[in-house]
């Protein structure tokens, strides 16, 4: 999909027609583990994202049922389209149904994927979320609300 934007508010009036790298779409949001790859069982994948230019925003929700947990970080994949370098942020509205700590923010893995965060509510640190942090049995756990925001 792309637009056209007219060049309107100069004081002349027009000043032309700038072509709008415009794209919406859907994708499939994957959890990731470092070192040993677990074996993961769904609940919810849902992805949306838009690109306008250069900036790609995309939001979503994942979740898991009964899954083995191995590795050592947790990390959300599946990203779109891959970001350009590590110009790439993202936050959490929602998370719960962990074992352990629940992620609170994002930051950079690597060009398709962000590494989850934690905020320790006694010491105030924060930490980076580990595979012993994902609950192993139930349905609809490990559930986080997502947006990432990038450069590509």
């Amino acid at each position: 999909m792309s637009g056209i934007i007219g060049g309107a508010g100069s004081k002349s009036g027009v000043i032309g027609e700038t072509e709008l790298d415009y794209e919406e779409g859907t994708f499939t949001p994957t959890w990731q583990t470092t070192g040993v790859s677990s074996t993961i069982s769904y609940h919810t994948q849902n992805g949306h994202y838009v690109k306008v230019g250069n900036v790609v925003t995309c939001w979503g929700v994942i979740s898991t049922n009964t899954t083995t947990w191995v590795g050592t970080y947790v990390q959300l994949g599946g990203l779109p389209i891959s970001a350009s370098g590590t110009q790439i942020t993202g936050f959490i509205t929602q998370s719960y149904s962990f074992t352990g700590q629940v992620p609170t923010s994002m930051s950079y893995a690597a060009h398709d994927r962000m590494y989850l965060y934690y905020r320790d509510a006694s010491a105030g640190d924060v930490g980076p979320l580990y595979a012993n942090d994902m609950r192993s049995s139930g349905t609809g756990i490990n559930y986080i609300e997502y947006c990432v925001i990038y450069k590509i």
